[in-house]
């Protein structure tokens, strides 16, 4: 007999502004299924927004997840990373600009976690319609594990004007 391995729950925020979004969103999740990084995956709906840097890059599609991982936060965030680079994500990207994929862990098992390359719960939660909003479909008891915040006190203070819809 052969002890399950230990689960955390996760959330993961996707998002992309190049290529076909969604169904890279779809692919990326599924390989993280078929490598035993995710289990029991549930996905919201697609939200399309403005750049955050209000600029002439097309919109952003975002999406959030709910799933369940066997992986310790470092290796996630390192089959995420993969993951995003199998899909489509360049390096010389770099920080806000334009992106095939792109994986964020938002929350690990509710820990508080502060480390050179992680930081969860994501430091920038709280200010990002295009992950709030999705992330309330699937996580309406939601509850910031570091400020105490409830997702609906989140939502309601959201103030970043991107003109989010769902697609």
């Amino acid at each position: 007999m052969t002890a399950e391995k230990p689960m955390t729950n996760v959330i993961l925020a996707l998002g992309g502004n190049t290529g076909d979004v969604q169904r890279a969103f779809t692919a990326a999740l599924q390989h993280l299924q078929d490598t035993g990084a995710l289990e029991d995956i549930n996905v919201s709906r697609t939200y399309q927004s403005r750049s955050l840097l209000r600029d002439d890059q097309p919109d952003y599609y975002n999406c959030v997840c709910t799933s369940r991982t066997p992986l310790s936060p470092l290796a996630f965030l390192q089959a995420a990373k993969k993951t995003e680079q199998l899909f489509g994500r360049q390096d010389k990207e770099g920080r806000w600009q334009e992106r095939a994929l792109d994986i964020d862990i938002i929350d690990y098992g509710a820990m508080i976690i502060k480390e050179d390359t992680l930081f969860i719960p994501h430091p920038m939660l709280e200010s990002r319609s295009f992950v709030l909003f999705p992330m309330r479909e699937l996580t309406p008891q939601y509850i910031h594990p570091e400020n105490g915040l409830t997702i609906e006190q989140m939502c309601g203070a959201i103030k970043d004007n991107l003109d989010i819809r769902v697609v």
